[in-house]
C-alpha cells in the first residue's frame, strides 16, 4: 500500500518546479532588446560623456636649447718631472704653488765629479784635434797614408762625442720646468738622493683650464665643437668658454662621451679638480613656453601635456628644456597646438571634450570665449 506524501513536501516540490520553469523561460524568451556593442572606438566615444576643459592655442618659438651637466675642472696638462741622472739634491729654488716659466730651475743635483770628467774629455778632444790636423798636413806632403789620416779623424770625432756626452750628463743635474705653469708638488727635499726616473716635482699648466664632463648617447648628437658653454664652480666663480673636444668613441663601460670646455685662466685664479655645473648651448630648436600647471604625468610615468585634436583629448610626451618664473619651455610637438590648461588631470587619451578656449586681448588681458564643441 503506497503511502501519501506529507502536505509540506508536496508544496516544496510544486514551488521548486515553478522556479525551474520561470528560470527556463528567461533563457528561451528574450525579455528585452539585445545589448548593442559599439563597433568602433569613435562610436564608443559618442557614448562617453564629454568633459569640460579650458584650452589655449600656443605657437612654437625658436629656443636656444641649453643642456646641463655635472663636471669638474682639469688642468690643460700636468707633468711629473723625472730626473735623468742620480745624485744628491743641492738646491730647491722654487716653492710649492709658485708660478714658473719654461726652463726655470726646479731642482739642482750636486755636480760631483761630472765637471772634472767634462774637463778631462775636453783636454782629450784638444789633443786629438792636434793629431788630426798634423795628419792632414802630412798627407798633403805625402808622408802619411790616407788610412792613418782617417784614423786620426775618427779619434778626434770620438773625443768630441765624449765631450758632448759629459756636457749632457752635467746639464742633467739641472732639472727645469718643461713649460709655463705652477709647481704643484715638490717630491724631494734638500739632501735627498734622487735616482734616475724619480720625480723631482709636478708642474701643471692651468691656462686654458678645461671643464670635463660626460655626455649621454641621447645628447651627444645635439652638441658640436665651438659651441658656447657657461660653468659655475663649487668655489663660486662663473666662467664662459667653448667646447674644445667631443669624443668620437663612447666609454665602453658608461656608454658616455667625454666632452671638454676650455675657459680662460690667464690669471691662474681657477683651481684644478673643482666640481662644476656646466650649461652648454645645443643650438636653436622649436619649443613652446607653457604655464607651469599644465604639465601632467601619466600612470606609465611619462611626463607630457594634453592637447585638443578634433574635440578629443590627446597626450603628448615632452622634453623639458628650461623652467623659470615665466613658465616652462618644452619640446616634443610640431606646429601650432591647442593645449589644455584647465582640466587636463581629469581627461584621458581620446576622450570627447567641451572646450572653452582662452584668448589674449590686445591689451594682453586674458579673455575666455566659450566655444562649446
Amino acid at each position: 500500500m503506497m503511502k501519501t506524501l506529507p502536505e509540506t513536501v508536496k508544496l516544496s516540490v510544486i514551488a521548486s518546479f515553478g522556479v525551474f520553469v520561470w528560470l527556463l523561460s528567461g533563457f528561451l524568451v528574450p525579455s528585452g532588446p539585445a545589448l548593442e556593442v559599439p563597433s568602433s572606438i569613435s562610436e564608443k566615444n559618442k557614448n562617453t560623456a564629454s568633459v569640460k576643459v579650458v584650452s589655449k592655442t600656443i605657437n612654437p618659438e625658436d629656443f636656444n636649447e641649453i643642456l646641463s651637466f655635472r663636471g669638474y675642472t682639469q688642468a690643460k696638462r700636468s707633468v711629473s718631472i723625472a730626473s735623468e741622472t742620480s745624485g744628491i739634491i743641492e738646491v730647491l729654488p722654487v716653492k710649492e704653488g709658485q708660478k714658473v716659466k719654461k726652463d726655470e730651475l726646479i731642482c739642482k743635483i750636486r755636480v760631483g765629479a761630472r765637471q772634472a770628467k767634462l774637463a778631462e774629455a775636453e783636454a782629450l778632444m784638444r789633443a786629438k784635434e792636434i793629431d788630426f790636423k798634423a795628419a792632414e798636413k802630412l798627407v798633403e806632403k805625402g808622408h802619411f797614408s790616407l788610412s792613418r789620416a782617417a784614423a786620426a779623424q775618427a779619434a778626434f770625432d770620438t773625443a768630441k762625442a765624449l765631450v758632448a756626452q759629459r756636457q749632457i750628463e752635467l746639464d742633467r743635474t739641472m732639472i727645469r720646468a718643461p713649460f709655463d705653469g705652477v709647481l704643484d708638488v715638490r717630491h724631494v727635499e734638500l739632501g735627498d738622493f734622487i735616482t734616475i726616473g724619480q720625480p723631482c716635482g709636478t708642474v701643471i699648466d692651468k691656462n686654458p683650464l678645461k671643464i670635463v664632463t660626460q655626455v649621454s648617447e641621447k645628447q651627444v648628437s645635439a652638441l658640436k665643437t665651438g659651441a658656447k658653454g657657461k660653468a659655475k664652480l663649487a668655489t663660486g666663480e662663473v666662467v664662459e668658454g667653448v667646447i674644445s673636444y667631443l669624443a668620437e668613441k663612447a666609454d665602453p663601460v658608461t656608454r658616455t662621451f667625454r666632452m671638454e670646455v676650455e675657459v680662460d685662466n690667464s690669471d691662474y685664479r681657477l683651481r684644478d679638480g673643482v666640481s662644476t655645473n656646466l650649461e652648454v648651448e645645443a643650438g636653436i630648436t622649436e619649443a613652446y613656453l607653457l604655464p607651469h600647471g599644465i604639465i601632467t604625468l601619466q600612470t606609465s610615468g611619462d611626463v607630457g601635456v594634453m592637447t585638443v585634436e578634433n574635440n578629443l583629448a590627446r597626450f603628448h610626451p615632452i622634453t623639458i628644456l628650461s623652467d623659470g618664473p615665466e613658465g616652462v619651455w618644452i619640446k616634443g610637438l610640431k606646429g601650432t597646438q591647442k593645449f589644455i590648461t584647465v582640466g587636463q588631470e581629469f581627461v584621458t587619451e581620446g576622450q570627447p571634450l567641451k572646450v572653452t578656449e582662452t584668448k589674449i586681448s590686445q591689451d594682453d588681458t586674458v579673455m575666455d570665449e566659450a566655444v562649446i564643441q
